[in-house]
């Protein structure tokens, strides 16, 4: 059977290259990516052309202003975090330097001591790292204060770009809380309308009286309540599912923060080496 490098493992596309995965771009996308950002654009779509509307022209402006912003901020702190490389800096240093040169007479110390951190020897990257770094199975590097690999992201969370993950699950988390909160209100104003006058009299037929049925824009399309209130249902569930599970992960990594710890030590429960804070490296 021929090789195929969308199907090689990490390690072998490592030997194969010469070098690991840098960051979240610099690898094959996954399926979760895919509904991720599926999911992300259809939330904007509908909200955009289907609920902002349908309020006041001031608040129409308002919420699109506080919306955009937080979508900018998420969008830029998502990309950060992203192509942010998290690998330890000792690791990228050893790895460049000639075979058999001593650790004490290169900068391998230097950078060591830059970190506050102690030396120790990676088998699997073959060169020294910092004593707190974690060899990323996926990445296949040492990833210095790792945390956890992110499958949305596709990148590890380290100290060089956990600010920005923080940043950007808090601007995604209220950016949801936010569509879900106005989508929430716009349907309340909208429900007597929908399904006791015209939802009800187009699904009993009142031939007389269908003129009368209370219409909605989808992108300056008119559309059926009936349409209208389905579209925005299963959009407010999605939204809903998003907005918990963000919830959960900031309430998650919050009390890390306030523990001092990381999540790869929440999980092992044990710590082999002194960690500083992960928002002072």
């Amino acid at each position: 059977m021929p090789f195929s490098y969308a199907s090689a493992s990490p390690t072998e596309r490592t030997l194969l290259t010469g070098h690991s995965e840098q960051h979240g771009c610099h690898r094959l996308k996954n399926c979760r990516q895919a509904v991720l950002w599926i999911s992300v654009l259809w939330i904007f779509f509908v909200y955009f052309s289907a609920v902002l509307p349908l309020f006041p022209t001031k608040t129409t402006v308002g919420l699109g202003t506080v919306t955009s912003l937080m979508s900018l901020l998420f969008l830029t702190t998502f990309f950060v975090t992203k192509l942010t490389d998290p690998v330890d800096p000792v690791s990228r240093i050893g790895s460049s330097m000639p075979n058999g040169e001593p650790v004490e007479s290169s900068a391998l110390l230097k950078v060591a001591i830059k970190y506050d951190e102690d030396l120790r020897y990676c088998a699997k990257c073959g060169t020294y790292v910092c004593g707190s770094s974690y060899h990323c199975p996926i990445c296949q590097k040492c990833v210095l204060l790792f945390d956890h690999h992110c499958i949305w992201l596709n990148n590890c969370i380290g100290s060089r770009n956990y600010a920005c993950f923080i940043l950007s699950s808090s601007s995604a988390f209220i950016l949801s809380a936010t569509v879900f909160t106005s989508t929430l209100v716009i349907m309340s104003e909208r429900i007597h309308s929908i399904l006791l006058v015209g939802w009800w009299k187009f699904m009993c037929r009142y031939a007389t009286e269908r003129n009368s049925l209370p219409t909605f824009e989808i992108l300056f399309i008119r559309c059926r309540p009936d349409v209208w209130l389905a579209l925005v249902c299963a959009t407010e569930i999605l939204v809903f599912v998003i907005m918990i599970l963000l919830l959960c992960l900031i309430v998650f990594h919050f009390y890390l923060m306030c523990h001092n710890t990381t999540t790869l030590e929440y999980i092992r429960q044990t710590r082999n080496y002194p960690v500083r804070a992960l928002w002072d490296t």
